[in-house]
């Protein structure tokens, strides 16, 4: 069962999107001012835990990855 700071950052994340449903990005800069937005709506603390679980994700497919590229690179043996 989810804790009180579990709810509140669930409740604050989904108001972040509700919020990014919004905003448009408006020219050809290339930059998603909706990602910019809502990185600029969360506290420091709430941003270095988005970083921290995007790398933490990248590491966990890099990881699947290179198992997989072991197993098929293993021969299988008759037993």
């Amino acid at each position: 069962m989810p804790d009180q700071s579990q709810n509140e950052r669930i409740r604050s994340q989904r108001r972040l999107i509700n919020e990014m449903k919004e905003i448009k990005p408006s020219d050809s800069s290339g930059v998603d001012k909706t990602l910019v937005a809502m990185f600029l709506k969360m506290s420091p603390e709430e941003r270095l835990q988005a970083n921290d679980n995007a790398v933490r994700t990248i590491l966990e497919l890099r990881n699947a990855y290179q198992q997989q590229k072991r197993q098929k690179q293993r021969p299988e043996r008759d037993t």
